[in-house]
């Protein structure tokens, strides 16, 4: 028994129309092709057929675009993430811009107080500089030391690396905790304790060049330059 074929009628399509709604009303193919009932494919085919250059899938930004979400999302530290002015900000920031009436500086971190990053109403936000949001966050992984000890072995040798050698702690835990009491380091020098300072301008006298030097103590040509202007031979 012979299968009856049906076949379905072609739709007729009007040019003039299909570019009103696609061109001027800025439409998608899946929009333009529900308004005269057929597929985003047969218009597309149409629009090439005729010549139209068709926009890629992705090519129109935000509402216009098919994967639109709203210009709301989540980052992966949980700070939620608005569009603005054609890129993603983060709310908080902006909510706090609008409360100020200025942009905020990269220094000037907004704070939640309920520590809810999601919840950006304007009563939880506060603006605060780095110094002060460190402290009501203190690092879980944060080292004791014992102050009073630290403060007299810098008053000894005012250097933050001999203090860090003698106390078996890093230079910058040690400079850290320093500059947190109010102790400047700036105009320190941090001193390797394992290079040889003589031995290095004896071998600088020899005629040794700074390479040379390096190699034979096992550091960088940068290191010895360094020492070698410290001690005003350069």
């Amino acid at each position: 028994m012979m299968k009856e074929v049906v076949r379905m009628k072609r739709t007729t399509l009007d040019l003039e129309k299909i570019l009103e709604l696609y061109q001027d009303k800025d439409m998608s193919l899946k929009e333009v092709a529900k308004k005269v009932s057929c597929s985003g494919i047969t218009i597309s085919r149409f629009l090439k057929k005729n010549g139209v250059c068709v926009r890629s899938r992705g090519a129109r930004h935000g509402p216009k675009n098919h994967k639109w979400k709203g210009g709301r999302r989540k980052d992966g530290q949980g700070y939620i993430l608005i569009r603005v002015a054609g890129r993603y900000r983060n709310e908080h920031r902006v909510v706090m811009e609008k409360m100020l009436g200025r942009k905020l500086k990269r220094s000037e971190i907004v704070h939640h107080i309920d520590r809810d990053r999601t919840n950006n109403r304007p009563e939880n936000l506060e603006l605060l500089g780095q110094k002060t949001h460190s402290k009501r966050h203190p690092s879980k992984r944060r080292i004791n030391v014992d102050v009073k000890e630290l403060i007299r072995l810098y008053k000894k040798t005012v250097n933050a690396g001999e203090v860090a050698r003698q106390i078996n702690l890093s230079y910058y835990l040690v400079r850290n905790r320093l500059r947190e009491m109010g102790i400047s380091t700036k105009k320190e020098y941090y001193v390797r304790h394992d290079l040889d300072l003589k031995r290095i301008v004896k071998l600088y006298r020899r005629g040794l060049s700074m390479r040379q030097i390096a190699i034979r103590l096992s550091t960088d040509g940068k290191t010895i330059k360094s020492r070698l202007i410290k001690m005003g031979i350069l």
